[in-house]
Order: structure tokens, then sequence, then C-alpha cells
């Protein structure tokens, strides 16, 4: 039984951060419209969360910098 894969990227700040990768024994092709726009939202999404999570750790790390210069 042929196995259907395909990648869905991570984009973060422009680049490629991550694949996501799926697979299944079949896919009926309106389901891999469906799909492939759907993973597409989510790579966004995930990006984004990427994204605030790099930002939370610059901001943990310029408070610690500041902690301790004070």
């Amino acid at each position: 039984m042929p196995i259907t894969g395909f990648g869905i990227p991570i984009h973060a700040r422009g680049e490629v951060v991550a694949v996501l990768e799926f697979y299944a024994e079949s896919l009926e092709v309106g389901e891999r419209q469906r799909l492939t726009e759907f993973f597409e939202v989510l790579g966004g999404h995930i990006g984004l969360i990427i994204e605030r999570y790099w930002a939370f750790e610059r901001e943990k790390m310029h408070a610690a910098q500041m902690a301790v210069a004070a």
C-alpha cells in the first residue's frame, strides 16, 4: 500500500526554522488541497509562536543583564 507524505515549512523571521512532516496511507484529491491549505495556516501560526518565544527569551536575557548591571 503506498504511503503519501508531505512537509510543511515553518517560517520565522523570514527563514525556514523547521519542517513538519505528515504521512498517510492514502489521500483523496480533495483532501490533499484542504490539508495543504490547513497546514500552511498552521505552519504560519507555529512560526508566530516561535517568534514570540524568541522575543520572550530576548526580553528575559535583557532583564537579567540589567539586573547584573544594577
